[in-house]
C-alpha cells in the first residue's frame, strides 16, 4: 500500500471447509483484477476459473472438489479510491497523502475477496508492503517488520480476535502517533495523527483515558482488544468509524489548534 500510486497488489489466502462435493465456490469482490486463484488441501493446488459477477467472484475447478478442508489462494489488483470514502481511499493534507480504509458497510470486497457479510466472524492476520518512511497501522499491534527491498518493509500485524470483514482496517502515511497512556484496565492507548498536527491531538489524548474507564466502568466490560489507536483522517466528510482496536474520525472533529 503506498498513498502515491492509485492501485495495489494483493493476496489472501482463506481456509475453510466444503460440506459437500461442490463445482464452484462464491466470495464477495468488487472492482478486483484477479491474476490467480488456485485451491489445495494438502495435494497439489487446484486451479480455478475466477469469474466476476458484479460484486461477487466465482471460482471454478476442472473438476468438483471432494467434501473437506481446503485453503484457497488468490492474487490480484485492485484500486486506491482518490474521490470517495471507502474501500482503501486517499486523503489529503497540504502535499502529504494518506491511505486510510472504510468497510462497512460491503466495501471489504474492494480490498480483498472474502465472505463479506457481518454473520461471518474469523481470525485475521495482515501484512502490509508499505514505503519504509511511513506508518502503518491496522487493528492490532505490529507483530514483526522486515525489509523487502531498499525502499519497503513488510509490516505484519498480530492475529486479531475472530471478527467480521467490515471491521478490519488499516491506515498508511506519514503519520505522527501521540501516546494517550493507559486505561486503568492496561489497555494502551494512542492518536495516531497527520504529519505536524501532534499537538492539535494533546485534547484527545488528555480525555481518552477518561472516556475508556468510563465507559469500562459503567458496562462492567473491559475493552475486549489488545490496543485502542484513534486514526485521524485528514478529510473524510465527517467520518468516523468504530472498527476493532482502530477508529477512525475526520480531524475537523479531533484536532483542537486552540486549547
Amino acid at each position: 500500500i503506498d498513498p502515491s500510486k492509485p492501485d495495489f497488489a494483493g493476496e489472501v489466502t482463506i481456509t475453510g471447509t466444503l460440506d459437500r462435493r461442490s463445482a464452484v465456490i462464491w466470495l464477495n469482490a468488487s472492482e478486483l483484477a484477479i491474476a490467480s486463484a488456485t485451491a489445495t488441501n494438502g495435494a497439489a493446488p487446484v486451479t480455478l476459473t475466477a469469474t466476476p459477477h458484479g460484486e461477487y467472484l466465482e471460482l471454478r475447478p476442472a473438476q468438483p472438489l471432494d467434501a473437506g478442508t481446503w485453503t484457497l489462494h488468490l492474487a490480484y489488483r485492485g484500486h486506491i479510491e482518490q474521490n470517495a470514502y471507502q474501500g482503501a481511499f486517499v486523503s489529503k493534507q497540504g502535499d502529504d497523502r494518506y491511505v486510510t480504509t472504510q468497510f462497512e458497510s460491503t466495501a471489504a470486497r474492494m480490498v480483498f475477496p472474502c465472505f463479506d457479510e457481518p454473520d461471518v466472524k474469523v481470525p485475521w492476520q495482515l501484512a502490509l508492503d508499505v514505503p519504509k518512511d511511513l506508518v502503518a497501522v491496522s487493528n492490532t499491534p505490529i507483530a514483526s517488520t522486515t525489509p523487502v527491498d531498499a525502499a519497503h518493509v513488510r509490516v505484519e500485524f498480530a492475529k486479531t480476535r475472530p471478527l467480521p470483514s467490515y471491521l478490519i482496517a488499516f491506515a498508511v502515511g506519514p503519520y505522527e502517533i501521540v501516546d494517550a497512556g493507559h486505561a486503568k484496565s492496561g489497555l494502551p492507548l494512542r492518536i495516531v495523527v497527520p504529519r505536524g498536527k501532534a499537538k492539535a491531538a494533546a485534547y484527545v489524548a488528555g480525555a481518552m483515558p477518561k472516556i475508556v474507564d468510563t465507559l469500562e466502568a459503567w458496562f462492567a466490560i473491559p475493552y475486549p482488544y489488545p490496543k485502542l489507536d484513534i486514526v485521524v483522517v485528514p478529510s473524510a466528510r465527517g467520518l468516523a468509524m468504530e472498527n476493532a482496536g482502530m477508529i477512525t474520525a475526520d480531524a475537523r472533529y479531533t484536532l483542537l489548534d486552540h486549547p
